[in-house]
């Protein structure tokens, strides 16, 4: 890590590698629950959580005894232990000023102990925590810490594993798919050339020989495509349904708990249309969050999905629209032109200047564009348009 390294680099960098695993947030607790109720175990606590944190959200992917799906990450205290090499330990919350004043530890839980390990990849980025929790003051020894340690590291490596296997299905998808192209024109020609009456007779059923091997060879790509790929389509593709129906499970209660009015919407007429998830739910959730973030309670954002299906490349099309502040027309500039910014919410959410960010390099990943359209005031518009894959 370079020495010159802003803050703002740094974070970027994390949020960055947390998105190159492609998660799906709420759908990693039965990959984990025995590691989190093992950490609560070795800690003799009563709560244990694995916390992934982005750009605006904390998100508790696996937990044991208390069942925890996000919060924003700003009122999280693993949002502090992220940002130190080692773990943190506070024996009291109740007594810690930066802390005693949140829900959960004034509230019916009444949380008071808390110990969280980052979770830090090989790259030495920390995108999220394992922490123990206890409604009783504590005080764990050096070998428990160790062994939670282990335990945290293991959690590193299961996601890269993950990570491992979805590029691996990927790289798999793109070969097969790259190589039946060229084997339909093969079979195209030999076709062709077979209608004609003049061929002589060697080359006909060198041709014929030609046209078997090159269906043999395409059903070998079918067969590879139908038993290591279109098992596991639930978790690598989308259907316009069934992306608004992720996203909305993910990030309605963040407009509930800001009392925004959410809608999600798509074109019916596509349904019959799939599209790789890659990066698909990083795109749109950054978008999302950060349109609840700045419109004011009592607001509506809304989500639309469509395919352009006019393009030949059959472009996926998403918008985020909302009713929120707006943005300047400097600030405007400042966003097309990928200048750092950041700025708070409407209920005075920190504003980490990451997401869209982000976004802008996750679009262009994909060689789609990204659109911004806002007026101070009146809302803000976002639109991603991405070749569908």
């Amino acid at each position: 890590m370079s020495t010159t390294e802003s803050t703002f680099d740094i974070e970027l960098r994390r949020i960055k590698s947390l998105s190159d695993f492609d998660l799906e947030y709420d759908k990693l607790q039965p990959e984990f629950e025995n590691l989190t109720k093992l950490a609560a175990t070795l800690a003799g606590t009563e709560i244990s959580v694995i916390n992934l944190i982005d750009s605006y959200t904390q998100w508790s992917v696996s937990h044991f005894g208390m069942a925890i799906i996000q919060m924003p990450r700003e009122e999280s205290v693993c949002n502090y232990t992220i940002q130190q090499k080692d773990y943190m330990e506070i024996s009291r919350l109740d007594k810690d000023e930066r802390f005693m004043e949140m829900g959960f530890v004034t509230g019916e839980n009444g949380l008071r102990y808390y110990l969280g390990l980052p979770l830090t990849t090989n790259s030495g980025s920390r995108i999220g925590t394992l922490c123990v929790v206890d409604k009783d003051e504590k005080h764990l020894s050096k070998e428990k810490i160790d062994q939670l340690k282990i335990i945290a590291k293991e959690i590193v490596e299961r996601l890269q594993l993950k990570k491992e296997l979805n590029d691996a299905i990927q790289t798999q998808n793109k070969i097969v798919h790259d190589i039946r192209g060229p084997l339909n024109g093969i079979i195209g020609l030999t076709e062709l050339a077979l209608n004609e009456e003049t061929s002589p007779e060697e080359t006909l059923e060198f041709m014929h020989m030609i046209r078997e091997a090159g269906a043999n060879m395409q059903e070998l790509t079918d067969d590879i495509l139908n038993e290591t790929v279109n098992s596991l389509d639930q978790d690598n593709y989308f259907t316009p349904s069934t992306f608004a129906k992720r996203l909305e499970a993910l990030y309605a209660p963040q407009a509930r708990y800001k009392n925004v009015k959410i809608g999600f919407h798509y074109n019916k007429k596509i349904e019959g249309f799939q599209f790789a998830r890659k990066k698909l739910l990083q795109i749109a959730g950054n978008l999302i969050s950060n349109a609840i973030k700045f419109t004011e309670s009592g607001g509506e954002v809304l989500v639309n999905l469509n395919i352009d299906t006019q393009s030949p490349e059959q472009k996926l099309l998403i918008e985020v629209k909302d009713s929120g502040t707006g943005i300047t027309f400097e600030r405007l500039e400042e966003l097309r032109s990928g200048t750092q910014i950041s700025a708070n919410g409407t209920d005075g959410e920190k504003g980490f200047g990451l997401g869209l960010n982000l976004v802008f390099d996750l679009v262009h990943s994909l060689n789609g564009t990204m659109s911004i359209s806002s007026e101070l005031g009146e809302g803000t518009s976002i639109k991603v348009v991405i070749p569908r894959k």
